[in-house]
């Protein structure tokens, strides 16, 4: 922290060189209990020496605090100054979630297009990218509906189908299913019934809907 402070101090320092050190510097302060400080100084530097790092550090700072209004106002520097991450993304959406604001869907979607922009994806690309650490993030609602899940009735269905999918995808490319997605399969698979499906469920195309589909699906899951 000394340290920290006699860079800050040195006006001929070239902090654009300690980038690095400034996130260190700053993640001190808060595990030290001067996460007031830290927001500080964070402020008071130049934009130039700042990373996604630092942004981040302050960040979780603010959401323990519950200091969302500042949280908002910090997302909105990174997203000016090409500093945006995922995890500060996620961080500012879990705090308009928590929030009582209005229309905290229509926020949570001007933050994915923010970030598709920078990522130079798609909204829909980015979101199902995504999906998963969305719902640890916000939950099963707030992520359903960024996915277009819409139907209260039928989303289990529409997230079993894209869990399904993106296993087949991940089983053909080499990759290791991710445990959240087997999650999904197993417990659908324990309270599946096929009188409670829809009559056509032919939009869900990785459905299984009968009990042979449930066992080729468990074979290759297995």
């Amino acid at each position: 922290v000394e340290l920290f402070q006699l860079l800050l101090e040195k006006e001929s320092t070239n902090l654009s060189q300690w980038r690095s050190a400034c996130s260190a510097g700053l993640a001190t302060f808060v595990k030290l209990g001067r996460g007031d400080e830290a927001v500080r100084i964070f402020h008071e530097l130049d934009k130039a020496t700042l990373t996604p790092d630092c942004y981040c550090e302050i960040g979780r700072y603010m959401l323990r605090a519950g200091n969302s209004n500042e949280l908002a106002d910090l997302y909105g520097v990174a997203v000016e100054t090409g500093n945006l991450s995922d995890e500060l993304s996620l961080m500012t959406m879990s705090a308009v979630a928590e929030s009582k604001i209005d229309n905290r869907v229509r926020v949570l979607r001007t933050i994915v297009a923010d970030n598709a922009k920078f990522c130079n994806l798609s909204r829909e690309e980015w979101t199902r990218s995504r999906y998963w650490n969305l719902k640890k993030s916000l939950g099963f609602y707030y992520a359903r509906l960024l996915m277009w899940w819409n139907d209260a009735e039928t989303c289990h269905l529409d997230e079993l189908n894209f869990a399904v999918m993106e296993f087949d995808t991940r089983k053909s490319e080499g990759l290791k299913a991710r445990n959240d997605t087997l999650r999904v399969i197993a417990s659908n698979a324990r309270i599946f019934n096929r009188d409670a499906l829809p009559e056509d469920v032919s939009r869900w195309e990785h459905l299984p809907n009968s009990k042979a589909e449930w066992i080729s699906l468990l074979t290759r899951v297995v």
